[in-house]
């Protein structure tokens, strides 16, 4: 029982910025930093993941908190990999990128892969929703080699990256509507 005791252990409070109520978020780190402070020497510490929010950030402004960007410690040949390989793949399943690639050579381009890894910044997980709005097909009509121009000049944050993701959901529910429709009949 004597070592269960000894610490520090860690808990992890991840996605933060997903909690709707901004006061029960005010709330709660609130409540933790004052907890620490009249409890200094509790065996406790709480890794916290979050997009940076104007209203958690400002919240954890304290000398108690050591706030961290992430995105500095991703390096850019990390997500350079992380694509190189999603596009490797790509490649090897998706017939329109093989025909591209047999009349027209390497795709995407070197330049065109460095400019959307710029792009990109260091975050995992917009690489992986753009790679997926490039090659996934859409109501667009576009092929992967039409859409990349589209993503190398979208707005690097998710809400660009999301209403196109929700355009094709509509477009989808507005055809399986549709469709539904014409069986109705």
């Amino acid at each position: 029982m004597a070592t269960l005791l000894k610490g520090p252990f860690l808990v992890i409070v991840d996605g933060l910025d997903e909690c709707e109520d901004h006061q029960d978020v005010w709330s709660f780190i609130d409540d933790l930093l004052d907890f620490f402070k009249r409890n200094p020497f509790v065996p406790l510490r709480f890794l916290i993941t979050s997009r940076v929010e104007q209203h958690i950030h400002n919240h954890l402004k304290s000398n108690q908190v050591d706030l961290k960007n992430l995105v500095d410690h991703c390096s850019r040949n990390d997500i350079n990999a992380f694509m190189s390989n999603c596009f490797a793949i790509e490649k090897l399943q998706n017939p329109v990128i093989n025909a591209y690639i047999q009349e027209h050579g390497d795709w995407p381009t070197k330049a065109d892969k460095g400019k959307l890894v710029d792009h990109i910044g260091g975050s995992f997980i917009f690489a992986s929703a753009l790679f997926k709005y490039t090659v996934d097909p859409t109501n667009d009509r576009l092929t992967p080699m039409g859409r990349l121009p589209h993503t190398l000049n979208m707005n690097p944050g998710p809400d660009t990256l999301y209403v196109q993701t929700l355009s094709r959901l509509f477009w989808l529910l507005g055809s399986l509507n549709f469709l539904a429709l014409g069986l109705s009949k």
